[in-house]
């Protein structure tokens, strides 16, 4: 029953993050905050999520030692743009079992499960030859 506990708290989890990224992506769309546009020098209106990645450029820029290159907000910037790289080994990654695969194992132990409690019980189950 432990196992099926984690499983649902799991899902609560995964459902939960869902929600919530989907509120951070219709906030991000909401234009209400002000910038300074570098081409014409005229303030204007944008999205959060604009404003955002502006920011993250310009730490990436001049937010480093002594206002140089940082690379830390260079990496995620980058990461952003241009993908993560992949690596091939799923161990290396976390990468959990799939659902289908947790439920093929649960079936594999309580099907163990019941023919140990027949091993134990000492009755036999198997059909009689004709």
């Amino acid at each position: 029953m432990g196992e099926n506990k984690n499983l649902i708290e799991l899902g609560s989890k995964q459902r939960a993050g869902r929600i919530l990224s989907e509120y951070l992506r219709g906030i991000g769309t909401e234009k209400t905050e002000l910038i300074t546009d570098p081409s014409t020098g005229k303030t204007k209106v944008v999205s959060k999520a604009e404003a955002l990645a502006r920011q993250i450029w310009e730490k990436a820029i001049s937010g480093g030692v002594d206002g140089g290159i940082s690379l830390d907000w260079t990496k995620l910037l980058l990461d952003r743009v241009e993908g993560k790289p992949g690596v091939n080994d799923d161990a290396a990654q976390g990468i959990k079992p799939t659902a289908a695969d947790r439920v093929s194992e649960m079936n594999k132990k309580r099907i163990n499960g019941f023919a140990e409690e027949e091993d134990a019980s000492g009755l036999d189950r198997t059909p009689a030859a004709e």
